[in-house]
């Protein structure tokens, strides 16, 4: 059984992304949430709502799917979100999805390379500035759990897992980090505010 557990602050808010809609207008009031022209560097890692960096390989604007405690390095402080473009019907109907065909379904376990870019397609990203409230993907398997004021950070495949916050004065390293806003059980989607670089235990 799959539920969103709503409160006071997330009312009216849908229980995950709508056609075009990785960052609902009314939680982003103060960021521009601008969409960058770039382009797939590897088949099958990126998709829609995939946390990902600007890798530069053989183009300028190539985009990769983030690791494992992705900001522990110096060269990791900038990242991105693939976001939907409205009506965008590229991806194939594999699964019952009519209405978003592109996006995960939220309690569905798909296949993740059904929803992902082929290398040197054209993709729009955002960059994730701190503050900002955005949707993103927890895995593919519609049973993941997440928990309101809880910290995340991201895992090989571009989705966010909960995390293991610094225990004691001393963090062993930064990575990027988010923070839940809403409860959700078995769902594949979650919503998050991106927190930025912040303190963890190593994993």
């Amino acid at each position: 059984m799959s539920s969103v557990t709503d409160n006071m602050s997330l009312k009216g808010l849908s229980t995950w992304p709508n056609d075009g809609q990785i960052f609902p207008a009314k939680r982003n009031r103060r960021f521009d949430c601008e969409k960058l022209q770039a382009t797939v560097d590897t088949s099958d890692k990126i998709y829609w709502g995939a946390i990902c960096y600007n890798a530069g390989t053989s183009q300028p604007n190539d985009m990769e799917v983030v690791g494992v405690d992705w900001g522990e390095a110096e060269t990791e402080g900038q990242i991105y979100i693939c976001i939907p473009e409205k009506g965008d019907i590229r991806f194939p109907f594999t699964t019952s999805n009519a209405n978003f065909p592109g996006l995960i379904l939220p309690t569905t376990s798909v296949t993740l390379t059904d929803y992902c870019f082929t290398a040197n397609q054209h993709c729009i990203v955002t960059e994730l500035i701190a503050g900002m409230e955005h949707w993103a993907t927890l895995g593919v398997a519609g049973s993941h759990n997440c928990v309101r004021g809880q910290l995340y950070f991201t895992t090989a495949a571009g989705h966010l897992v909960v995390g293991d916050a610094p225990a004691g004065g001393a963090p062993d390293e930064q990575r990027h980090g988010w923070l839940c806003l809403r409860t959700t059980t078995n769902q594949n989607w979650g919503f998050f505010r991106y927190l930025g670089l912040v303190g963890a235990d190593a994993a």
